[in-house]
């Protein structure tokens, strides 16, 4: 590569997502992931030849990223739904510019996805509330998907899993928080049952739709599980990503303890018996709500979690 020669092609000011660039089948424009001047990310077509760029596909979520098929025939983007919250497949056809969504997976997430070479079939793993990861096969021939493993341990009643639903509530300052909630199978206003808040890692993680075992494991022994995704957690825009710079451990704390004020108040939650617990920057944060906020919470549980963000940041490596 003769570097003399290199150029950017996508120049900026300030902060700018630019990332998972690919080539079209015949190499004359590159598709890329961005969210210039954007809250959410969106695909962008820059044209090698004439230099003009133009935004082909964008929406009120984030993608998280787009390819082509090997034939070059389609090309598949994954949407980071911030409204359910789970990932989803939109297929587009370069031949007649129609496009589609993967059809029947509202409850789960598509993890990871390739096209065969001869560019007729799809291939994807997806994971549900009640359901592990499996692997799938879409054919756009006949418009069937196959499914062709079954993940879920056979001792395991999916009967006795619960399905978590989408909540929303709006922390101290009114910014309205998205949320997993959930709800043991029994529960009622007459027969409440104790809560925990769940903090996911990060900072910038996110709780999404999917398989969770060990939270299952909780709501099957008794306890409500609100799963929250604290502002920083990605997926929900850049506004809100970026809502926690240089706060962590501050106002994303807030959030948990706005959440515990949340529970407290639905019905089937005994409020005198919610606890908080999370694991790496989560739990951190379970360790910093019951110092800096010890009568809001019954019990913490730190999963491998930090105890000093400072001694933490000083001690990683220089990359």
């Amino acid at each position: 590569v003769n570097r003399a020669e290199m150029k950017c092609l996508t120049a900026h000011d300030g902060d700018v997502l630019n990332c998972l660039a690919v080539f079209n089948s015949d190499a004359t424009a590159i598709y890329y992931v961005t969210n210039k001047d954007s809250d959410f990310r969106y695909v962008q077509r820059l044209d090698l030849v004439s230099g003009e760029s133009q935004c082909v596909e964008k929406a009120d979520r984030d993608v998280a990223w787009t390819f082509f098929s090997p034939d070059g025939r389609r090309r598949i983007t994954v949407w980071d739904d911030h409204s359910t919250p789970h990932r989803v497949i939109s297929i587009h056809d370069e031949k007649t510019g129609s496009s589609f969504t993967l059809p029947g997976f509202s409850e789960q997430s598509i993890t990871s996805a390739v096209v065969s070479r001869s560019g007729r079939r799809l291939a994807f793993y997806a994971e549900g509330d009640c359901s592990p990861s499996n692997l799938y096969v879409y054919d756009f021939e006949t418009g069937l998907t196959t499914q062709l493993t079954e993940s879920l341990n056979p001792e395991i009643d999916r009967e006795d899993l619960v399905e978590s639903q989408i909540v929303t509530f709006h922390s101290f300052d009114g910014l309205e928080i998205p949320c997993l909630l959930w709800r043991p199978h029994g529960s009622s206003e007459t027969n409440k049952m104790q809560a925990l808040v769940w903090v996911h890692g990060g900072p910038g993680g996110r709780l999404a739709k999917g398989y969770k075992g060990r939270i299952q494991y909780f709501v099957n022994h008794g306890y409500v599980v609100l799963g929250v995704n604290y502002r920083g957690s990605y997926g929900f825009g850049k506004e809100f990503f970026n809502a926690d710079h240089r706060k962590q451990g501050r106002e994303p704390l807030w959030d948990c303890v706005a959440a515990k004020e949340y529970l407290a108040k639905v019905p089937y939650v005994d409020a005198s018996r919610i606890g908080i617990i999370g694991a790496s920057f989560g739990g951190y944060m379970s360790l910093a709500a019951v110092t800096f906020h010890e009568d809001e919470f019954a019990a913490a549980v730190s999963i491998c979690g930090l105890s000093d963000l400072v001694s933490f940041a000083n001690t990683l490596p220089k990359y």
